[in-house]
């Protein structure tokens, strides 16, 4: 199982979001915790240039993380809409 951190940054979205996008997102932190990298599940990639980072998109959010596999650790970098994500 995973341990998964949330940057203050996303945690201040998360809290500002409507119920029903708030329950979506946790739901997907919620899987993260036990399939780190779950591409049959959401619509999910790679990012180009940083090593083991990913994003997940959900509607028109997303979450941007990095995975350290040795650590058991998943870092949330972001929550928000596209245009934020990938500075």
């Amino acid at each position: 199982m995973y341990h998964v951190l949330i940057s203050k940054k996303a945690k201040k979205f998360l809290k500002n979001l409507d119920f029903k996008r708030r329950a979506r997102v946790l739901k997907v932190l919620e899987t993260l915790e036990e399939n780190p990298i779950p591409f049959r599940l959401y619509d999910m990639k790679k990012l180009e240039g940083m090593e083991n980072a990913y994003r997940i998109r959900i509607g028109k959010l997303r979450i941007t993380y990095e995975l350290h596999l040795n650590d058991f650790l998943i870092k949330v970098r972001y929550i928000g809409p596209r245009e934020g994500a990938y500075k």
